[in-house]
């Protein structure tokens, strides 16, 4: 299920960005790949950042890699930061997907510099980038709780299905 939502996300966000002429600040693959983190597994949590990535990369236009190496070091980074923080805390979870997000967003601002001949990399950069994660910390504690709540009403009504 997560796997779907995750993919319907990459395929729809930036085409909903562009028909209503915003652009998202929320980083729901990161939180996803947060989630599968926390509650299912490092295996999970890295294919399906991998996965994520991937699609990302094909549908860009892109440098081959670039948004799978980038899903792959924010998952690693937030990985790191589960050895420090209770996984479980509202205030951990906004920690970890922030910690997640803003690495991937100057990973990627720094990558661009690195290949661009025109422009430098800039403080001000890091404004839209540390909004994203903040953004993105503030929203992960209730995407958890929604998905959580979600899976107990799942398995409630699959053991009420087996006890029938």
């Amino acid at each position: 299920m997560i796997w779907l939502l995750g993919f319907l996300v990459v395929l729809t966000q930036g085409n909903a960005a562009n028909r209503l002429g915003i652009s998202f600040y929320v980083d729901f693959p990161t939180i996803l790949a947060a989630y599968l983190l926390v509650f299912v597994g490092q295996l999970a949590s890295g294919a399906f950042a991998f996965g994520t990535g991937l699609l990302i990369d094909c549908y860009s236009g892109g440098v081959l890699g670039l948004f799978t190496t980038l899903q792959l070091l924010s998952l690693s980074a937030m990985r790191v930061g589960t050895r420090f923080f209770d996984t479980h805390s509202p205030s951990s979870i906004f920690i970890l997907v922030g910690l997640g997000v803003w690495i991937k967003g100057v990973l990627f601002m720094s990558f661009v510099t690195a290949f661009s001949l025109r422009e430098g990399f800039h403080l001000e950069m890091l404004k839209p980038i540390t909004f994203s994660a903040l953004c993105s910390g503030l929203l992960a504690p209730l995407v958890f709780f929604l998905l959580n709540r979600y899976h107990r009403k799942l398995t409630e009504a699959r053991k009420r299905q087996v006890g029938e």
